[in-house]
């Protein structure tokens, strides 16, 4: 790219994992990528590229339209020679110097997304609302003294959005699969989250955009353990049984008290009175049994089962039944996946949260299907059973969805928490044809989340 790759000097530290190789030259316009593509790219045979480049070309003088048909010609003559190369494009940023061209830079970078989109193999890697404030402006902190130029703290942002789409393919992503008939049970291409947690991340573009996540769990693994919500203070059965929180929250804070969760989930759905983000108490609807102390009584919907010998189940337990043998238990609104076969349901489309099981009952998946944005329409309970099927269940539930739909796993290398996934936690949809640009993931304030830990102490 241009000079804000050839001026990344800290390129190496920040992605110590990756042989990185900065092939930046400043002034550099996306034409000029395409014209030295057989010297600055083919010769190093890469598993990705990473293009940024388009504001000199604005600058410049050319049309939105002539930057994104620059971009597919680089495409072009990279895939000449790699065809299977992955490639990721980083947006032109707004800059205080060359404000001006705003408007211009975003059209520009809405046109490439949408090639992006359209492609194989191709991802965008969105960075403009980063460097912004909140009035729509460029943060000029971000800059050097030419307000042109990034400085180390505007290049520290970049690193962690980037890092972000590094794990794929080889660590987990299939950016290949086109549908759902291609998705597969093939867990040898996951990247480890953990010892015995394994994900992988799916981008279809049959029968719509979705984007999947899966988190695959080996129940036989020594170490692992599974954990939900507990009961709030002021317990009363039916009324107040748990405080609400997000995914993320919910991970911090097991990690605090000593539970060393790897990954987490929603699960169970809940009494949602108030705002979408309130920490407020809240009664969940079906089973839920935490470290062996019931939180909420059965009430016929389908529950995960562990129990204190560490067994996997899906059943459906009477509003009687003993849970005394029962450590961990969470609940659906129902099954989505019977003995292999898909169960039939709506047509509505919304994110959905799906919990399924081996047919041995060896490995737990969870899964978290985006919906409601303009890069993943949402699926069915049909399609979620389906979905659940292909990468290795034999029962699944349908978990509590749409704005409570979140994944999200501990980051060791960094020592942080990351979404998995792209929840929309205000329930709000945005339209198929928005700019993904515009999207914004919020998250909801759960009921009833879900964890899995890895204690290398205990067997």
């Amino acid at each position: 790219g241009s000079s804000t790759i050839a001026r990344w000097k800290t390129l190496a530290e920040d992605f110590p994992d990756h042989p990185v190789i900065n092939r930046g030259f400043g002034g550099s316009q996306i034409s000029d990528s395409v014209f030295y593509a057989d010297r600055i790219v083919v010769p190093y045979r890469p598993r990705l590229i990473v293009l940024r480049a388009g504001g000199n070309d604005i600058h410049a003088g050319k049309t939105p339209e002539q930057v994104a048909a620059d971009f597919e010609a680089f495409v072009a003559k990279v895939r000449s020679t790699l065809p299977d190369v992955r490639i990721a494009y980083m947006p032109i940023n707004a800059t205080p110097a060359r404000w001006a061209n705003a408007e211009r830079e975003k059209q520009a970078n809405l046109l490439i997304r949408k090639s992006v989109a359209a492609g194989t193999n191709l991802d965008y890697i969105d960075t403009w609302n980063a460097t912004l404030d909140e009035d729509g402006t460029p943060r000029k902190e971000l800059f050097v003294q030419d307000q042109l130029h990034f400085n180390e703290q505007g290049y520290k942002i970049f690193a962690a959005i980037v890092r972000k789409h590094l794990h794929a393919p080889a660590d987990g992503d299939d950016a290949a699969a086109r549908a759902i008939a291609d998705v597969t049970a093939d867990w040898q291409a996951a990247r480890t989250l953990a010892p015995g947690i394994a994900h992988r991340r799916w981008k279809l573009s049959e029968p719509r955009p979705l984007v999947v996540n899966a988190v695959r769990v080996d129940g036989r693994s020594p170490g692992i353990r599974f954990h939900t919500t507990g009961r709030i203070e002021s317990w009363e059965n039916g009324k107040t049984e748990t405080r609400r929180q997000t995914v993320r929250d919910y991970l911090e804070d097991e990690r605090r008290r000593g539970v060393p969760l790897a990954v987490a989930i929603n699960a169970d759905a809940f009494s949602l009175t108030t705002g979408y983000d309130r920490e407020d108490p809240t009664d969940i609807l079906g089973l839920a049994v935490a470290a062996g102390e019931p939180v909420s009584q059965p009430s016929g919907s389908p529950s995960l089962v562990v129990t204190k010998a560490g067994e996997l189940a899906i059943e459906k337990l009477a509003k009687d039944a003993d849970l005394s043998a029962i450590d961990v238990a969470v609940s659906g609104f129902g099954l989505c996946l019977q003995d292999g076969r898909p169960l039939p349901g709506g047509k509505d489309l919304h994110p959905r949260t799906g919990f399924g099981l081996s047919k041995d009952r060896r490995f737990l998946f969870l899964m978290a299907i985006d919906g409601r944005q303009p890069e993943s329409g949402g699926a069915t309970t049909e399609e979620l059973g389906t979905l659940l099927a292909k990468v290795g269940a034999a029962d699944g539930i349908n978990m509590d969805g749409g704005g409570s739909t979140t994944l999200a796993r501990w980051n060791q290398e960094r020592g942080e928490v990351e979404l998995l996934n792209q929840p929309v936690g205000d329930g709000a949809a945005w339209p198929a044809d928005a700019d993904p640009a515009t999207f914004r993931p919020t998250e909801r304030t759960n009921g009833n989340n879900f964890g899995v830990s890895f204690e290398p102490s205990r067997n």
